[in-house]
């Protein structure tokens, strides 16, 4: 089997056959679709996603394989389970939000028979407040630098429009077993696939449509300057050579503009490692600098509210 599609979804149940609907139509149009399967893993859900589904497609294809968890995995052992389970060579994790725009999966299917990369990033579209931007990234031919430009970096994060070839994937990742490293393949991934083993961007068309929302994405200011994509990076540097990681970092790091949730999220960590890779490359000062004045910043609000209120 060449193509894994598959679904983690969570009470959202609406959406969630939408997305369905819409996936296994498309699989539907593709002559030698027996060698796509589409997998729906419903972490347990408190809303009956997965009956609701079962009850609302007409006919469920044989290529379909909707899969209740017993327990709620969370986010991170739900995508780890359907990268665990899929069988095919290539893995598409798509988000139950993130609807596909109309023959993205036999643009894919086609692009990964004919050229069998070991990676593929995704252009995509936002939808906010609805309306719906242009594509994510330009369309440009092996101009990969561009990508990170004017903070279009926050596409990397985005699991949606990331296609791993599964064997390959594991044999780089295999040792790595850090809880929350699911999360942050996708940037690492980014990174490793377009400068490393010769991944390709498909940047010509939009595949996804992504409902922007969440920490990742604010307003339309849109760049993910979450501690995950410094690590990403770090991630990476015992993988590659070092004109390569210094390439990356040059790339990477020539901003010092934090948004608050990486400086929260580093209060909560307990990875000193990490910390310390931060403090090595002069990150970790930019992050707390940020935060301290974000406080002070809190802290003259309340004081000037107090001090308004008495008079």
């Amino acid at each position: 089997m060449l193509l894994s599609i598959c679904m983690p979804t969570y009470n959202r149940k609406e959406r969630a056959l939408a997305q369905a609907i819409n996936i296994i139509s498309q699989i539907q149009t593709i002559d030698n679709n027996n060698e796509i399967e589409f997998i729906i893993s419903d972490n347990a859900s408190t809303d009956y996603t997965n009956q609701y589904l079962i009850d609302n497609i007409s006919i469920i294809p044989s290529f379909v394989k909707i899969i209740r968890q017993d327990k709620n995995l969370q986010l991170i052992g739900n995508v780890n389970f359907l990268f665990n389970f899929s069988e095919g060579e290539y893995v598409w994790i798509i988000g139950d939000d993130d609807l596909l725009n109309e023959g993205a999966v036999k643009s894919l299917f086609a692009e990964v028979q004919s050229s069998r990369k070991p990676f593929y990033l995704l252009n995509f579209q936002r939808e906010i407040e609805g309306i719906l931007e242009r594509n994510y990234w330009p369309s440009v031919s092996g101009d990969y630098e561009c990508l990170y430009k004017d903070g279009m970096t926050g596409g990397f994060g985005f699991i949606s429009v990331c296609v791993f070839q599964k064997k390959e994937f594991l044999q780089t990742f295999i040792n790595n077993d850090t809880p929350d490293n699911m999360l942050m393949y996708p940037m690492a991934r980014s990174f490793y696939g377009l400068f490393i083993l010769h991944g390709k961007a498909l940047l010509d068309r939009s595949y996804v449509i992504h409902h922007a929302g969440g920490y990742s994405w604010f307003s339309k200011y849109v760049e993910v300057q979450s501690i995950y994509s410094y690590k990403a990076l770090l991630f990476l540097e015992s993988l590659v050579t070092p004109e390569q990681y210094k390439h990356l970092l040059d790339l990477r790091f020539r901003t010092t503009i934090f948004k608050n949730n990486s400086f929260f999220y580093l209060l909560k960590s307990k990875d000193k490692w990490y910390l310390n890779e931060l403090r090595k490359h002069g990150i970790l000062s930019a992050v707390l600098s940020t935060g301290m004045f974000y406080l002070m910043k809190r802290i003259g609000h309340k004081l000037f509210c107090a001090l308004h209120i008495k008079k």
